[in-house]
């Protein structure tokens, strides 16, 4: 895959140079870092060396890599050096395929199999030096990686070397541990600027480029003329795919043409690694994995369409969203260096030379998908003191803890707010751990029953690979039987092949049913069930509330399982999706349906709807009277976003209010020890609800609130004893001088009132009283019609009396008005 070092080649690498004072820092240090350009030879050289360093001679050394590319190609570059091949003293442990031998010291490995290894055995037995490359791409895996390192030599093995190679060391790293800046070797660089009109794909655009070095080769003057290499590139395959067809044409004169990216064919990869033929042109269209660590040959040209693609993670969506965002200045030197690694070339830049990019790129762990972190942090434990670079973002956590919660990884039991441990690891989330797939496809396969599992492995296989691109089905089960059909690309063969051997089953694909797939699916993503809108065929209202767009018109009501959902702020683009019955979303045990009645108020009148929903998403609907508790709680609710309006001012209500309060203040003012009445104001009648007046709440027919309901309300919340009390105290009659009973209204304000006949009033010098206070008096005439009101009736009689008796005697001469009544 690489092409071998010649002994004679190794001086000239600026590494070699510097591998005595490596050794030598090293044995002072067990922490360092190495800064040096790409294609300084530290990846290759460093390791090689410590295999015979002092201190190191019998220990295993592990190398790791963010790509198993650059695993391969390193492992069969280290061993050349050395005269051997790999699975001997050099090694190589990648998710696809493991090669070590009993003699291996050397080990190169991807990220993921590395926290394997440290997640089993933390200790690291027998490794003296572990090497974390490319350390500024700020893989989440590595961020982790080192955080548990630290741990490990603080607690474990003190003596356990590490080493940081990198072109540039993020700023949070330095400071720590020395750091060691080696110069690269760099020919000359003809750099040129060609910005891409806005309207431009970037495939298009690329293609031009392209075209333009190709036939600049042509020019004597040029640094990147005769054969060779260009190397271009693009943030995602479909982009490559594109570029390519547009190149197409350059195949005719002789030019090859080939895309690198993860999901390239293993030939292409043999080939784009192989020299160039003498006098030939190459052109290799690439992702970020061609930025650093694999060594294309001859590059002489490089075409950078200053593009990059990666998910963002929205904790507020609990979904992903695909981004095509610009490089880092760091990436774009390190693409920019790809082209005069070997001799002289030239760059082309399709951005503005005067704008300014970011010094590093943003650290993955604060934009990636959490689950698979999270997965790992409760694996490892307790993490409150773990320490990273740059931590998780707490909200992210959180969603990821409460949905491995619902997967059944995590002990529902233990709850966490995202900034501590993240609970408990159960049995089943450990074997999640160690299936090597996403934890949603994990989930679809712990949770498949036997005849399924067939079908769950090939289709976790088939979604960990991210094989589907845009011209294939939008729906699983038409995809899946498609994918059957022909030739199953190898990529996805050597993933099934992983998955059975991780779940224990032997596959064929005969056994694979796609009529399995929404039961399946919607085990991996319960948090993406939906149900199709009535209203609109392709809207998906998801169980969490957010709202998706389908590909194609689905069955109104009907159930679906979003797997490939782009998540917007508004709503959710799905490309991939399965039809789905309840019967599936049941048959996961991760979601169940939940009956919720609510109120609608008219007035006071209520009427109770039953929903039965799962999630945030409607199965159906009837109408049906509230239980007490629903009802009490909507009364409660309703009051307090609106407090009480008018139902304090009906007169039954606004005499009970008057009879407490009268009762309240004389107790106040005439007892040393005051009786304890309720305060009646708005805000302590409103703040106290649940006492005096939910219990009352009517649900006969009728409104559940009213004048009456109310009064009733607040004189039964009494003690008896205040009961007796305010009897006492606010009588309803009051017996005049004449023997004539008459009804004390409490109903018009804070004072009550007695209305009757002047005559009934005769023999009596003083205003009658209540808790102390006068009552207002309405003297009426024989007719019942008014003569007077007053409070003071001994001031009536001596002041308005005689006026008001002349009066009268004059329209009712046969009643006896006396001069002294």
């Amino acid at each position: 895959m690489s092409s071998p070092i010649h002994p004679d080649a190794l001086g000239a690498l600026p590494v070699f140079q510097e591998l005595a004072r490596i050794r030598a820092l090293l044995r002072k240090e067990p922490v360092i870092g190495l800064e040096a350009e790409a294609g300084a030879g530290k990846s290759t050289l460093v390791p090689w060396d410590l295999l015979s360093a002092p201190g190191l001679e019998t220990s295993r050394i592990i190398l790791v890599q963010p790509r198993a590319l650059a695993v391969f190609s390193l492992a069969e570059r280290i061993a050349d050096l050395l005269g051997e091949t790999p699975g001997d003293t050099v090694g190589y442990r990648t998710r696809e395929a493991t090669k070590v031998g009993p003699k291996t010291r050397l080990e190169i490995m991807t990220w993921g199999v590395f926290l394997r290894i440290v997640q089993d055995a933390p200790e690291l037995d027998g490794v003296g030096a572990v090497i974390l490359d490319e350390f500024h791409e700020r893989h989440w895996q590595g961020d982790l990686c080192w955080a548990f390192l630290r741990e490990i030599r603080a607690l474990l093995r003190p003596d356990l070397r590490v080493l940081f190679f990198s072109t540039d060391l993020p700023a949070e790293l330095k400071g720590g541990f020395p750091v060691l800046r080696i110069s690269g070797r760099q020919f000359p660089v003809e750099m040129v600027h060609a910005p891409v009109a806005a309207n431009q794909p970037a495939d298009r655009a690329v293609a031009a480029a392209v075209r333009n070095v190709i036939t600049g080769m042509n020019d004597p003057s040029s640094l990147a003329r005769g054969g060779g290499c260009v190397l271009a590139f693009l943030p995602g395959k479909a982009e490559i795919e594109r570029c390519l067809r547009e190149l197409a044409p350059l195949a005719q004169q002789g030019v090859e043409l080939f895309g690198l990216h993860r999901g390239a064919d293993h030939r292409i990869r043999e080939a784009v690694f192989a020299p160039v033929p003498a006098g030939r042109r190459r052109v290799v269209v690439a992702t970020n994995i061609a930025e650093t660590s694999l060594t294309l040959p001859d590059v002489k040209a490089v075409v950078d369409s200053g593009l990059e693609r990666r998910f963002e993670f929205s904790p507020r969506t609990g979904l992903s969203h695909m981004t095509t965002v610009r490089i880092s200045q760091l990436s774009a030197t390190q693409r920019a260096g790809r082209a005069g690694r070997l001799g002289p070339g030239s760059v082309v830049r399709l951005w503005p030379a005067a704008e300014k990019l970011d010094d590093f790129p943003e650290p993955e762990i604060l934009h990636a998908d959490p689950l698979s972190l999270e997965l790992e942090l409760a694996l490892w434990g307790d993490t409150t003191d773990l320490k990273f670079i740059t931590p998780p973002r707490p909200a992210s956590r959180a969603v990821a803890s409460s949905l491995l919660r619902d997967l059944g990884f995590l002990d529902k039991t233990v709850r966490t707010d995202g900034a501590g441990s993240p609970g408990r690891i159960t049995d089943r989330g450990r074997k999640a751990s160690r299936m090597g797939v996403h934890p949603r496809l994990a989930a679809m396969i712990l949770g498949a029953p036997k005849r399924a599992m067939p079908t769950a492995c090939f289709l976790a296989a088939l979604l960990e690979e991210d094989l589907w691109q845009a011209r294939d089905p939008e729906r699983v089960s038409l995809w899946v039987p498609m994918l059957l059909r022909a030739s199953l690309p190898e990529r996805l063969q050597k993933a099934v092949s992983r998955v059975t051997s991780a779940a224990g089953i032997h596959w064929r694909a005969g056994d694979v049913d796609p009529a399995l797939c929404g039961r399946l699916l919607a085990a991996a993503y319960p948090d993406r069930v939906g149900r199709v809108d009535p209203a609109n065929p392709k809207r998906l209202v998801l169980v969490s509330g957010r709202a998706g767009l389908l590909p194609d018109p689905q069955e109104p009501g009907s159930l679906a399982v979003a797997v490939f959902a782009d998540g917007g702020e508004t709503s959710a683009k799905v490309s991939l999706y399965e039809p789905c019955t309840l019967d599936d979303v049941l048959a996961t045990g991760t979601l169940s349906p939940e009956k919720r009645t609510t109120v609608d108020f008219k007035g006071w009148s209520v009427t109770g709807r039953t929903r039965t929903l799962l999630g945030q998403i409607q199965l159906d609907e009837k109408i049906a009277a509230p239980d007490r508790p629903t009802l009490q709680a909507a009364v409660a609710a309703r009051l307090s976003a609106n407090g009480f309006g008018d139902l304090l001012t009906g007169p039954k209500t606004t005499a009970a209010l008057t009879r407490l309060r009268l009762a309240s203040a004389f107790s106040q003012a005439t007892s040393t020890s005051p009786t304890q009445w309720p305060v009646c104001d708005d805000t302590a009648l409103l703040a106290s609800v649940a006492d005096w007046l939910l219990p009352h709440v009517r649900f006969v027919q009728g409104p559940v609130l009213d004048d009456a309901l109310m009064a009733h309300a607040l004189i039964a919340a009494l003690p008896a004893h205040l009961a007796v009390r305010l009897k006492e105290l606010t009588p309803d009659h009051l017996t005049l001088p004449s023997k004539r009973r008459v009804r004390v209204d409490y109903e018009s304000g804070p004072v009550p009132v007695i209305a009757a006949r002047l005559q009934d009033f005769f023999g009596c010098r003083k205003t009658p009283q209540i808790c102390g206070k006068p009552v207002l008096l309405h003297l009426l005439s024989p007719a019942n019609r008014p003569v007077q009101v007053t409070s003071d009736l001994a001031g009536f009689w001596k002041n308005s009396y005689p006026m008001v008796r002349k009066e009268l005697a004059g329209r009712y001469p046969k009643h006896n008005w006396p001069l002294d009544p």
